[in-house]
């Protein structure tokens, strides 16, 4: 599953913290370095749900864009996220190295060895 949420916020008068505020968003993908084609997250059959967050979107996409987007993460390659606002015309593409803590990256990791199992 993909969770996509985007949000926007003031910068804030020094010593406080920003307040976040959710942009509803009707597109998201998510691209490791170096793929080809439609190897960038997609949702099935077209649908994509809401999430918890009235903003938020909800997809299922393929093991194999999956894979990848973690196996470059793991890398410490940057990846690409496009994202659509719902009153926009056209994308915003984000380009970078995803910065994790050592317990998320042990459960990337865990994710992909699930993965493996399960097509093996």
């Amino acid at each position: 599953m993909i969770k996509g949420i985007m949000s926007d916020f003031d910068l804030p008068p020094p010593n406080r913290d920003p307040k976040f505020k959710s942009q509803s968003i009707t597109n998201l993908w998510l691209k490791a370095q170096g793929a080809k084609g439609l190897k960038a997250t997609h949702p099935l059959n077209g649908q994509i749900s809401n999430g918890e967050d009235p903003n938020s979107i909800l997809y299922s996409t393929s093991l194999d864009s999956t894979l990848d987007l973690f196996l470059s993460i793991l890398d410490k390659r940057p990846i690409a996220i496009g994202v659509k606002r719902k009153n926009e015309s056209t994308e915003r593409i984000y380009y970078g190295e995803v910065k994790l803590t050592s317990g998320e990256m042990v459960q990337i990791k865990s994710c992909i060895d699930d993965a493996l199992r399960e097509t093996n």
